[in-house]
């Protein structure tokens, strides 16, 4: 019955100490980065991924070269009725990434010395962890996005029977 006590005492002691440094860490965790970091969106790629896709599209609905022209004329009306509300959005992205840049800041100014070298060699970790990730990403984009691939096979409706 002591043992037993006794390792029931521990187990719940090493759980509780366990949640206790998570709950620090997810308190201390640094701001994101400012978006130039991360690298370019998908829109900055010039729109190729996009044109191929609506062509896919056009083909996919047997659509005519009339509706594929009235289509195209709705698509450049809306992006003019958005490009306003985009550099609006660029500004307050711009905006944010300095506040997010002054918040590490007055973050750092806190730190002793000691723990910014350890913050900096933190930053560091993840900053390499999530470019690996990117490039496995990158890498494996293909893999899982394609027109039938493992992630978009749910997406889409079933090919049409042979005939």
């Amino acid at each position: 019955m002591n043992k037993t006590l006794m390792t029931a005492f521990c187990a719940a002691s090493l759980l509780l100490g366990t949640s206790a440094v998570m709950a620090q860490d997810a308190e201390m965790a640094p701001p994101p980065p400012p978006h130039e970091e991360m690298g370019p969106r998908p829109h900055e790629f010039g729109g190729r991924h996009a044109a191929k896709m609506q062509d896919r599209l056009a083909d996919e609905l047997n659509l005519t070269e009339a509706q594929k022209a009235d289509l195209q004329k709705v698509r450049e009306e809306n992006r003019e009725k958005m490009k306003p509300l985009m550099e609006q959005m660029k500004e307050l992205r711009k905006q944010m990434d300095q506040l997010r840049k002054a918040d590490m800041e007055s973050f750092e100014k806190v730190l002793t010395p000691e723990q910014l070298k350890v913050f900096e060699e933190i930053k560091a970790k993840r900053h390499a962890d999530m470019k690996q990730r990117m490039e496995k990403r990158q890498k494996d984009f293909g893999k899982h996005h394609g027109p039938r691939g493992e992630k978009g096979a749910e997406m889409l409706p079933p090919p049409p029977p042979a005939e």
